[in-house]
């Protein structure tokens, strides 16, 4: 695994314009096509049977006479669900019923096996429902949806960096938002059916990427304070491989149970849940990590830019009092009724400019290396002379 991290990690903007073109791809179908309504997602009515659990009365029991009671309908399907203490039988029609005669229908034939099959029966009710899935995306759910999202990634960040540093912070807060996008436009360009609870789904993408960085963050923290190799190597060590697959692996098993069991609108939530899962893995796994390692290094030039910074001006300091002490020196050693004034004012001007080219020629050896000087001859003395 890690050498394909170390592979990976160099490769930064490959995975930026991969991301880029993903986005523009979502932005120009969105505006075009908008998201796929499909007409496979589609209402349903129900009706819904219920009894407590009697020794005597099987399960079995009652579906026999409500499915003998309502075979006259075509097209539904039927399952049998647990609720605590009571059997549920629910009896699933595609489109908007009302179901209200299949309703009578069944509690007719309930209310005629009472002192038969059903005898010794308790809690038995007969419900009629609505499953409507939405379809439309209402204008001020989407924009709560992108406020939620805002404020999340503005919380990751303060958090972050506080705990850590300003770049993790940064890197989170990035890294999250761009997982939300990416989730929205990768469904937009695949076409999967949504219905209003894509809103949630990028929520959720946008929450499971900002884990998936926060766990790389985490293990940044104490491996940079080592700092016994490269960048990359550091990044690539810090990683947090396992706690990234076992969250996603986790959230991916709960979405597909929920939508083998669930209803449509929830299945295609499922579906749906599971883009974000895979986006937030190559979140947390390639791009947060590839993308922190320029970071890193552009932090450390501005760390090293400083520190030399620091030290041209303590030496300017350090002269400046040297040049202050000796000025002191020299006025105190002079006797004041020997000295004119002027005499004084002469040495200590003399005596600043003197500082002046000590320092100039002290920055100068700290920006450049010393030259060898070749050695000068001694000039005749009549060649002086003259």
């Amino acid at each position: 695994m890690n050498k394909i991290l170390t592979k990976t990690v160099k490769k930064v903007t490959i995975w930026s314009a991969i991301l880029a073109v993903i986005l523009v791809a979502g932005i120009v179908l969105g505006a075009i096509f908008g998201f796929n309504k499909s007409l496979t997602v589609k209402d349903y009515s129900t009706v819904i049977v219920k009894m407590d659990k009697a020794e005597p009365v099987k399960e079995a029991t009652l579906k026999e006479i409500c499915d003998a009671a309502i075979n006259t309908v075509d097209g539904y399907d039927c399952r049998i669900e647990s609720e605590g203490q009571k059997i549920v039988l629910v009896y699933v029609f595609d489109g908007d019923w009302t179901l209200q005669a299949e309703k009578q229908a069944v509690q007719a034939a309930i209310d005629a096996e009472m002192s038969g099959r059903l005898n010794g029966a308790t809690g038995i009710s007969v419900l009629t429902g609505n499953e409507k899935v939405q379809a439309y995306m209402a204008k001020g759910t989407i924009v709560r949806g992108v406020i939620a999202a805002a404020v999340f990634a503005v919380l990751a960040f303060a958090y972050v960096s506080l705990r850590y540093k300003l770049r993790m912070g940064i890197l989170t807060a990035v890294c999250s938002l761009i997982g939300g996008l990416v989730t929205g436009a990768i469904l937009i360009v695949t076409r999967i059916p949504v219905t209003v609870s894509a809103v949630y789904v990028i929520a959720f993408g946008v929450i499971l990427s900002a884990l998936t960085t926060i766990f790389t963050c985490n293990n940044l923290r104490v491996k940079e304070k080592e700092a016994s190799e490269s960048v990359e190597e550091t990044v690539v060590a810090s990683v947090a491989v396992k706690e990234i697959a076992t969250l996603c692996i986790a959230s991916a098993t709960a979405m597909v149970l929920m939508g083998a069991i669930a209803t449509a609108s929830t299945r295609w939530f499922a579906v749906a849940a599971l883009v974000a899962v895979i986006v937030a893995a190559f979140i947390g796994l390639i791009f947060a990590p590839a993308l922190y390692v320029p970071m890193k290094k552009c932090a450390d030039e501005n760390a090293k830019a400083r520190s030399r910074y620091d030290y041209k001006k303590g030496a300017k300091k350090t002269k400046k009092v040297k040049t202050a002490k000796k000025v002191e020196e020299k006025i105190e050693a002079a006797p004041v009724e020997e000295t004119p004034v002027e005499e004084v004012v002469k040495t200590v001007e003399e005596t600043e400019e003197a500082a002046k080219e000590e320092t100039v020629e002290t920055a100068e050896e700290a920006e450049a290396p010393a030259e060898e000087t070749a050695p000068v001859e001694a000039a005749p003395e009549e060649e002086s002379n003259e």
